[in-house]
Parts: structure tokens; sequence; C-alpha cells
């Protein structure tokens, strides 16, 4: 039988330590190669910081393959995939998140330039980065995305609700790999 859950060991599992809360982050974006202070980029990332208001930490996932040959089938592991991450950022009245995702999408999928796409290292931006805080303001980790670039961009629902809340342009982001360091805690 088992044992009846004691929220007093439940507690003292955390050793000292609060639980880490999802609301205390900000998203760092660096300009992609292709981008530069003549089309106001700069301004851009400068502004994205504190303008996500919800994102995806990463992740891996395992690609299998079936093997199949008598009795039950069994998922043998291949490799692994990283699986695309979402940044929500709120909208300005000027457009501006909005207008820099759309010229970055266009410029990876130029329509004008016959559907070529420029090369990889030209279309994506070296770093995304998610700085993780501490309810008292210190950074306890960093989760840096590497050869990062949008894969597209959700749909801004619209509506004709009182509530007042904030557009937002969810973007969702391709990369190469990921990595996390431990700062505080």
């Amino acid at each position: 039988m088992g044992k009846a859950f004691n929220a007093s060991e439940f507690r003292s599992s955390f050793k000292g330590h609060n639980p880490a809360s999802t609301s205390y982050f900000m998203v760092r974006l660096a300009l992609p190669k292709a981008f530069n202070s003549a089309t106001k980029g700069g301004a851009y990332i400068e502004n994205f910081s504190n303008r996500a208001v919800a994102c995806d930490l990463p992740t891996v996932e395992i690609d299998t393959t079936v093997r199949a040959y008598n009795g039950p089938m069994r998922q043998i592991p291949t490799g692994h995939i990283h699986p695309t991450s979402i940044v929500e950022f709120i909208e300005g009245e000027d457009g501006m998140i909005r207008e820099f995702f759309d010229k970055w999408l266009n410029y990876i999928y130029d329509v004008k330039n016959g559907y070529r796409v420029p090369f990889y290292d030209d279309i994506i931006s070296e770093k995304m980065s998610i700085d993780v805080y501490a309810r008292n303001g210190e950074l306890i980790s960093i989760y840096d995305f590497h050869d990062v670039f949008p894969r597209s961009i959700s749909p801004t629902q619209m509506h004709w609700t009182p509530s007042g809340n904030p557009m937002t342009v969810p973007v969702e982001f391709s990369y190469h790999k990921w990595t996390r360091s431990n700062v505080g805690g």
C-alpha cells in the first residue's frame, strides 16, 4: 500500500530553494547577418527584450524507427530533433514587431527573387537567449538557442471584447541546437 501524500515532505524536497517561476524571464535576440543598421534592425532588437510575454523553453525529441520482426514492435532511437519554439511578443501601435518578422521571413523566402532562399548563414540569428530569473530578480539560468530563424508568424486573433488585452505576435522559431547555463541559485 502506498504512502499518503505529505505536504511537509513535499515542501522540504526543495531544500531551501523556492520552486522556479514561469513569469520571470527576458528574451534577447541577436540581429541576423543580413540585417544591418540601415534596416533599423538595431532599434527593433533593443525593443524585443521587454516585449516577450510568453515563450517556450527548448526541448529535445528522440527520432525513432520501428523494428518489427516477430512479436511486439520496438521503437529504436535513430537521432534527435529540436522542435520549434514559440515566442509571443507584445505589439505596439506602430506595428514594429510584426513588420520586423515579416521582413525577415520575406528575406528568407522572397517572392520577388524567384523564391530563391539565401545562404543559411545569412538568414539566421546566431543566438536567441531566454534569461530566467528568481523571484528576487537574481539571474538563475540562461537558455541559448543557436542558429535561429523565424519559421512562421502565427495568427493574431482580433476581437471586439472590452478586455483591453494587448495584441501579441506569436513567432515560431527553428534552431540548430540549444545550451543551458546555470548562473545562480
